[in-house]
């Protein structure tokens, strides 16, 4: 095959299966109201999507699974079907050798950024080839695993238990709505295209360039209002012990007077015990120091003599010491941010659990009468069953949210004891190195 036929079979495919020309990502997720922003694009297609990276039960190794789009980069079935369940699967070619279909592909979803999978086995139905991953070898670079990709696989979008997407894919009409004589002077390989793209780009760039900052700002407003409420009802449940304490020391007034008397005397006999026990202790304490100090005074020359080989040692040891800190306190920055993220998500969840609950016990009250039940009104049993099932993945969210604050807090602590043993250590070098 030429190389302008091939040009012209790989347009063909690009076009076949409308693969993007941009995609916008983002660490804290595209939410419904970055997906209406980019709407707003004039003559272009935006389809929100998922992805995420996992590893292989058995060896590790990573793997990006991707949710199936309705339009943009769709995938070419090369052997079976596409997923139609929640546990079906179809994987990349680089994986047919490991796998057939009938298989069971079971995963492993990294908790450092959140679970968001539903199921980590599925069922592999057919195999597929992407319009924006061409090679089969060296597919990218991956957040879990080894760190690099070896394969993908194409899940129902349901799958996918997240309230923010992961990516955003656009096509623009002015790059693919075009005639054949049009088509080959602005094909994909094309200078023309480069240099069109490029300022879709730049247009897109101006467009996003504040959302991850309006997308912080929101997720402080949600924790800052939990955090308010969570302060009035502590000052509210402080007055009350504050009221009941002291009613029980107004009650007890007279008791504590009688009382004071005797507890002075009492006080001052325990005081002149205890000051002739310690004055006695003191007293053996000091002979033993004194014939533990020329043993130490023997052992200080040992000790100095072994001080310099000492001193070399501990600066690679602290050096070491001082980055492998480094490294765990951004690891912890890190995590708290994601717990930031995955608390804000629990709480704007919770709020719109109970709004929704509301608003059904009202409509239950006025259209349910007395003697009927919830299953005499399909629609209203539908929805409870809808709001008991959320308020199950909230539970369950919070169950993980604790998990992982406790796993941070104990990596916190840890890094603080171990902050506590360097800086000591930087001390105790000074020291001896002043010496």
């Amino acid at each position: 095959m030429t190389a302008p036929n091939m040009e012209r079979t790989a347009q063909a495919y690009i076009e076949a299966n409308r693969t993007m020309d941009l995609a916008v990502m983002s660490e804290l997720g595209i939410t419904q109201d970055d997906v209406k922003e980019l709407q707003t694009i004039d003559n272009a297609t935006v389809e929100p999507g998922y992805f995420k990276d996992v590893v292989l039960e058995e060896d590790h190794q990573a793997v990006r699974v991707f949710s199936k789009p309705e339009e943009l980069s769709q995938y070419t079935l090369v052997e079976g079907n596409f997923p139609t369940a929640e546990n079906q699967i179809a994987l990349s070619p680089s994986l047919q050798a490991s796998y057939q279909i009938g298989d069971t592909f079971s995963i492993k979803e990294p908790d450092k950024n959140a679970t968001v999978l539903k199921e980590t086995a599925f069922t592999v139905v057919g195999f597929v080839a992407s319009s924006e991953i061409w090679d089969n070898v060296t597919m990218g670079m991956a957040s879990s695993g080894t760190g690099q990709l070896t394969g993908y696989g194409v899940v129902l979008p349901s799958v996918f238990q997240s309230d923010v997407y992961m990516i955003a894919r656009i096509s623009y009409d002015d790059l693919t709505k075009l005639s054949y004589d049009d088509l080959a002077k602005l094909s994909y390989a094309s200078q023309a295209y480069t240099e069109k793209l490029e300022d879709h780009k730049k247009q897109l760039e101006s467009l996003v360039t504040d959302n991850d900052e309006q997308r912080i700002a929101s997720i402080q407003a949600d924790g800052q209002e939990g955090i308010s409420k969570g302060e009035q009802e502590i000052a509210k449940a402080q007055q009350e012990l504050a009221d009941a304490k002291k009613d029980i020391q107004e009650g007890n007034v007279q008791l504590a007077t009688g009382w004071e008397k005797f507890a002075r005397g009492r006080a001052k006999i325990i005081q002149s015990e205890s000051e002739l026990r310690l004055a006695y202790a003191t007293l053996l304490e000091t002979k033993s120091r004194l014939e533990a100090s020329k043993q130490q005074l023997d052992e200080s020359k040992k000790k100095l003599d072994q001080t310099k080989s000492f001193l070399d040692a501990s600066t690679a040891e602290l050096s070491q010491s001082a980055q492998q800190l480094e490294i765990a306190q951004q690891e912890l920055d890190k995590q708290n941010a994601q717990l930031n993220v995955l608390g804000a998500t629990i709480s704007s969840g919770r709020n719109a659990w109970f709004q929704e609950q509301n608003d059904l016990n009202t409509q239950v009250e006025s259209q349910v009468q007395e003697g009927e039940s919830l299953s005499d009104y399909p629609e209203l049993l539908a929805r409870q069953e809808a709001l008991d099932a959320e308020k199950a993945r909230l539970d369950q969210l919070d169950t993980e949210f604790e998990q992982a604050h406790a796993g941070y807090q104990a990596g916190f602590d840890l890094l603080q004891s171990k902050k506590a043993e360097y800086q000591a250590g930087q001390k105790q070098y000074e020291a001896w190195n002043v010496e």
